[in-house]
């Protein structure tokens, strides 16, 4: 059985909550959350559309919210430890969250 988009909504959405839980990580904490909310938000709004331009739509959001992680000062993780000095970096577990919604998009473009 495949997944339809509001199917694959539900189960990364599960997915991005546990994460949220585990890490105590919120949104302009520079993680990997500040990527995935995005994504998930453009992708809830795609759910009358078909998975390919929903995870488009997806990707783009993470993409952004990965790079908006740039000019913030790490809270939490092991960026943390870097206080100011992480000002100015992309977060690598944005960047990481980025590149797998980029991956699901190519999955079904393909």
């Amino acid at each position: 059985m495949f997944l339809g988009v509001s199917d694959l909504y539900d189960v990364l959405n599960a997915g991005v909550q546990s994460v949220m839980a585990r890490g105590k990580a919120e949104k302009g904490d520079k993680t990997m959350i500040d990527a995935m909310l995005p994504a998930m938000e453009r992708f809830e709004k795609s759910k009358g559309k078909d998975l390919k331009e929903a995870l488009d739509e997806a990707r783009k959001g993470a993409r952004q919210g990965a790079e908006a992680t740039i000019p913030l000062i790490a809270k939490k993780d092991r960026a943390s430890y870097l206080g100011e000095r992480s000002k100015d970096h992309m977060d690598p577990g944005a960047e990481s969250a980025a590149l797998l919604f980029d991956d699901l998009y190519q999955v079904v473009d393909n």
